[in-house]
């Protein structure tokens, strides 16, 4: 992981197989401050070294101590 020496945030991370083989990079390109001093990932990209694929994420709409009900985390909800 790399993290910024002057903020603390993550800035990316790799991932390296039992080979010792790097495949994956996530790089970090937004971030929206949080409560309490915390900080929240808005959009970040995703790239696959192995097959050349690479995704984008981005969170739109995020709340901050939204109550979620516990019947939310059922199997089939998780399954999804």
């Amino acid at each position: 992981s790399y993290i910024g020496s002057s903020d603390s945030q993550i800035k990316k991370i790799e991932f390296y197989n039992f080979d010792n083989e790097l495949f994956k990079i996530i790089e970090v390109k937004s971030v929206q401050p949080g409560e309490k001093g915390t900080y929240i990932i808005k959009d970040m990209t995703v790239k696959n070294l192995l097959n050349g694929r690479s995704s984008e994420i981005r969170f739109t709409n995020i709340a901050m101590n939204s109550k979620i009900e516990d019947s939310a985390f059922n199997l089939q909800n998780l399954e999804k």
